[in-house]
């Protein structure tokens, strides 16, 4: 089989041409075909028939002579390639076919291995140069390029479209998606950051309003079509192009929240972020904007000793303003604070702290809870030491400052009830000495019972058995004349006391109470309280008290008795 040198067509056999891009066919072609044929002739024996001439197959097979071969090149001759052939009329010698349904009354037509091939000269077409590697890597990367455009047509077309958008968008909702969210919202506001905060706000609506997700779903798809509506959490708008594609985006609206706390000093918290502080009691702020959605608005009170906070959900449905009313449940304290020292500075403590507030200078506080849940204290240096009063529970707005500590009550109630003893003592044995626990006044006093008693020719009896002391009726004080400090308190003694003339047998005691308000200064050169005075009072009060007795009671009669 031959092959065209030009296009690679398969070549009839003895044609001179190429019948799909006309070439002529050049000796090469020839001499090669022939000597594949002459090298399969001399391969295979010659079969002869039984009369010993060649067979019909190898007659068929012989080749060309070699005057037929140098006339290949040559124009095609059909009546001399007739007038040459030696074989029989109506046999081929390329075909070996015998053509038979001869007409009648003439002679056989000559079957021409040339048949369909044009008589006389052919003229060749213009030979086809064969594709540079170039020029075939140009057709494959065009051909990519076409289906990559196609491909990419088609991608970013699904990537941009609208329906694909709003799809992403209600599975993202109907999921709580919160990252996916966070990349596919816009804000209507230019300072607003949709973050993971945002996002779930946005969430918590739906939370409380799942019904609407439907809503906001429809709503998307007809503004998608470029009809109106009146839902406000999400709205679709252009944003731009890419290429000629046409870009979407989801913007939520967004609001103000504006802010009402009583107290100063409170930060502003929305979603958890701090936003300002309250710069004044009955504070009002506002802040934002703030997406579409349920925000967590919060007051937070902290100091050293406490954390008050107050707290309200809002929810922000367009680009209006909404209200947190933040009341926190704190209220100022004041306190009436007694004539001090000057030199003195008194210390409050809330909850056990020092609050650094010298109330000799400040006499308010705040806020503070007055629910009882918080305690308050004093404390200060004081000639006799450090007092600290005991804490008790903040329930009132106003406070009397007392700087009576168990220690200071402690003292002066022994103070009063020895002092009892002495007084008995030293009314009976006329001995002013005997008096330790009062000022040389009180001596003064004694003497002058004494002599009444004398002038009335009585004697008296005494067994002193205990007082009882109105722990709610101590008041400490300064006294800014006398330059010293007093303590007044109500006390109920008991005796058993008789009175009787001068030189009689003394009768059977009997008991007797007496309800006095002692009054007692410090004496800072000899360091310890004494009795300055006492008076009769009506004021003392058994609901809080404290008994001190007398262990062994010893009776004392007027030395002057008999």
């Amino acid at each position: 089989m031959r092959f065209c040198s030009e296009c690679g067509n398969l070549l009839v056999e003895g044609a001179l041409f190429c019948s799909e891009c006309g070439t002529r066919i050049n000796k090469q072609h020839e001499s090669q075909s022939f000597s594949s044929d002459e090298e399969n002739q001399q391969s295979k024996p010659i079969q002869n028939d039984q009369d010993g001439t060649p067979s019909q197959e190898d007659h068929d097979n012989r080749p060309f002579d070699s005057e037929q071969n140098n006339n290949v090149n040559e124009p095609f001759n059909k009546q001399q390639y007739l007038s040459q052939s030696d074989e029989p009329p109506g046999q081929s010698s390329f075909h070996g076919t015998n053509h038979q349904n001869v007409p009648s009354g003439g002679e056989p037509p000559v079957q021409s291995p040339f048949q369909g091939i044009p008589s006389g000269p052919v003229p060749p077409k213009k030979p086809r140069k064969p594709l540079s590697k170039g020029a075939i890597i140009s057709i494959i990367s065009g051909a990519a390029l076409i289906v990559l455009f196609i491909v990419t047509h088609f991608v970013l077309n699904y990537i941009f479209s609208v329906e694909r958008l709003i799809v992403n968008f209600e599975d993202a909702l109907k999921e709580k998606d919160v990252d996916t969210l966070v990349d596919m919202l816009s804000a209507d506001h230019k300072d607003v950051k949709i973050d993971k905060n945002a996002v779930e706000a946005y969430l918590g609506y739906f939370e409380d309003h799942s019904d609407e997700v439907e809503d906001v779903i429809r709503s998307l798809k007809k503004q998608a079509e470029g009809r109106k509506s009146s839902v406000h959490m999400a709205k679709l708008e252009n944003d731009g192009k890419f290429l000629y594609f046409d870009k979407y985006k989801i913007v939520v609206p967004t609001g103000y929240i504006k802010v009402m706390t009583n107290v100063e000093g409170a930060k502003i918290f929305v979603n958890g972020e701090e936003v300002g502080v309250s710069d004044e009691d009955y504070y009002e702020g506002t802040f934002g904007p703030f997406i579409t959605g349920k925000h967590k608005v919060e007051a937070v009170l902290q100091t050293d000793f406490l954390e008050l906070s107050a707290n309200e959900e809002v929810v922000i449905y367009d680009d209006d303003k909404y209200f947190a009313d933040l009341y926190i449940e704190a209220e100022e304290v004041a306190f009436y604070v007694p004539t001090v020292d000057p030199d003195v500075d008194i210390k409050l403590l809330i909850n056990g702290k020092d609050v650094g507030v010298d109330l000799t200078e400040e006499d308010e506080f705040g806020p503070v809870l007055t629910d009882g849940s918080m305690t308050y204290a004093f404390e200060a240096e004081l000639p006799w030491g450090t007092v600290r009063t005991e804490e008790q529970p903040l329930k009132e707005n106003f406070i009397d400052v007392v700087l009576m500590d168990e220690t200071l009550k402690s003292n002066l109630m022994d103070v009063a009830h020895n002092y009892q003893m002495e007084w008995i003592e030293a009314v009976t044995s006329e001995n002013l000495d005997a008096i330790t626990l009062g000022v040389e006044a009180i001596k003064d006093s004694v003497q002058v019972t004494i002599d009444i008693l004398k002038s009335e020719n009585l004697a008296v009896s005494f067994q002193y058995l205990s007082t009882i002391f109105d722990l709610n009726s101590f008041n400490l004080y300064y006294d800014k004349i006398d330059e010293v400090w007093v303590v007044e308190l109500n006390a109920r003694s008991t005796y058993l006391y008789n009175e009787f003339p001068v030189g009689q047998e003394p009768p059977e005691l009997e008991e007797m109470e007496q309800d006095l308000t002692y009054i007692l200064i410090y004496d800072e050169e000899q360091e310890k309280w004494l009795v300055e005075y006492y008076f009769d009072t009506w004021l003392f009060n058994d609901e809080n008290t404290e008994e001190m007795k007398v262990d062994s009671p010893e009776t004392f009669t007027a030395k002057w008795a008999n």
